[in-house]
């Protein structure tokens, strides 16, 4: 992790070349993320491995990169992903709702929020005083003495001090939040996110190589998915993690990389092989040495096995 740089005065203007971001941390983000998980369900970083959908949607939409969740999971907090400063941690703190919408400047940088947190991790930015130390009391009253190791253990991080009145007016700058509308997308660029999709989640031998049909339209995308297994054996399968999770897995990829379309998917039997013999040594590939769940193979064989 590069080292952050100290400057007696720090520069924080938009800008309009990229940035996203190409330069350090900053103390104060720096020293946070060291910090590790301490917050609770009240102030926690957050990233791509957890909140991959939300990272991706206000990238896209607002050019913010979310940093983490505060306020009892009421939001997320994140920084201009293009702003003219030496540190990330001098970004503007900006701050959406739990469904990624209504992004608002909270305050001028990092350490000024995280001292706004600090007193109270349960009031949003912009309240009046009187509403400020309600939320600091109910707060207090829900989450007691994870409160106070917020507070401790964020004023030990660099030019973090408890804000001495959070509620008042605030000089914030300027910050271009209009959601951005989405760039064109090619049929054939749809296309290849399906056949990534569909590659990535359907390994095993009991799917087809390839989607049996795709149908791309206005409001979204119709993909039939066939399964190569034995007459019979299709319903028992479905009901197995061994159908059911790549299918999941394939629709919510498509629901990341498509945000905003519909995504409909049919699942399908079409047995690839003509001969029964072959087609049950493909599914034995496909459940024991693939899947291995030798017992699912022979209860399906035993079932509807051909009769010997």
């Amino acid at each position: 992790m590069a080292s952050p740089k100290k400057s007696s005065k720090t520069d924080t203007r938009p800008s309009s070349e990229p940035d996203a971001f190409g330069k350090p941390l900053g103390a104060t983000l720096e020293a946070l993320v060291e910090l590790g998980p301490f917050g609770g369900e009240l102030f926690f970083l957050v990233d791509g491995s957890t909140e991959g959908a939300m990272i991706t949607q206000c990238r896209e939409h607002y050019n913010v990169e979310i940093l983490g969740r505060s306020h009892d999971k009421l939001a997320y907090f994140g920084v201009p992903r293009t702003w003219e400063a030496k540190t990330v941690d001098q970004h503007p703190i900006v701050l959406v709702d739990s469904k990624g919408q209504r992004p608002h400047v909270i305050a001028e940088n990092l350490a000024q929020f995280l001292g706004d947190i600090a007193w109270c991790p349960g009031a949003l930015g912009g309240q009046t005083k009187h509403e400020w130390e309600r939320a600091k009391r109910e707060t207090l009253e829900d989450h007691g003495e994870l409160v106070r190791t917020i507070t401790d253990k964020l004023c030990t991080l660099p030019g973090v001090t408890v804000a001495k009145a959070p509620w008042t007016t605030k000089k914030l700058p300027a910050v271009p939040l209009q959601a951005r509308p989405p760039e064109p997308v090619s049929e054939e660029d749809i296309e290849d996110v399906i056949d990534e999709a569909y590659t990535e989640a359907f390994k095993s031998l009991l799917f087809h190589p390839s989607p049996d049909e795709v149908e791309i339209n206005k409001r979204g995308v119709a993909i039939r998915i066939a399964l190569d297994a034995p007459e019979g054996t299709s319903e028992a399968l479905e009901a197995n993690a061994i159908v059911a999770g790549p299918l999941h897995q394939f629709r919510e990829t498509l629901r990341t990389k498509l945000a905003g379309a519909k995504v409909a998917i049919e699942l399908v039997n079409d047995c690839l092989s003509d001969d029964v013999e072959d087609a049950w040594r493909r599914l034995k590939i496909a459940i024991v040495d693939q899947a291995k769940q030798p017992a699912l193979f022979q209860a399906l064989l035993a079932k509807y096995g051909p009769k010997r």
